[in-house]
């Protein structure tokens, strides 16, 4: 790309480029035929200016109760009465978080990037307490989880929806 001159950007171009402010020059509507680069014989210059774009709050909230019911569904559905065996549990909990992980991309929200946590343990009365820290905006950023328990162990997902702006 720095071996183009800024004065053949095509408008393509500088759409992509548009998350930062941009000063460039696009011939006008001609187009050469190949790749859209704009020919230089067919017309004065335009000054394009693109501005930027930053979104302090989302157009679209996080769907907590669709997030917290994808959690639900899919350690429900994986343990059932599954057994905590501590030499399958890494493996198992990676493969419930990457399951939980695609099922809340599939949902699609904007501007939202996904953090995905799965913690299993042996159900033997035992007594566990999680946290974690982080930047935060409580405005828009959001968390999901569902706690699933059966007699032989207990999983906690949880889902934490950080806002990019």
């Amino acid at each position: 790309m720095s071996s183009l001159r800024p004065d053949i950007y095509t408008l393509t171009t500088i759409r992509k480029l548009s998350a930062s402010s941009v000063r460039t020059h696009a011939s006008s509507t001609q187009s050469s035929g190949r790749g859209g680069l704009a020919g230089r014989e067919g017309g004065g210059r335009t000054t394009v200016i693109v501005e930027n774009t930053y979104k302090t709050e989302p157009d679209v909230k996080f769907p907590v109760r669709k997030v917290q019911g994808i959690i639900k569904d899919v350690l429900e559905s994986r343990l059932g009465e599954e057994r905590y065996r501590p030499e399958d549990s890494n493996g198992l909990a990676m493969e419930l978080a990457e399951t939980i992980k695609t099922r809340v991309k599939a949902l699609q929200v904007p501007r939202y990037k996904l953090v995905c946590f799965v913690h299993l343990g042996t159900g033997k009365k035992s007594e566990v307490q999680l946290s974690s820290q982080c930047i935060w905006n409580p405005d828009t950023d959001i968390y999901a989880d569902f706690t699933f328990t059966n007699h032989h162990m207990f999983a906690v997902g949880i889902v934490w929806g950080i806002y990019y702006e």
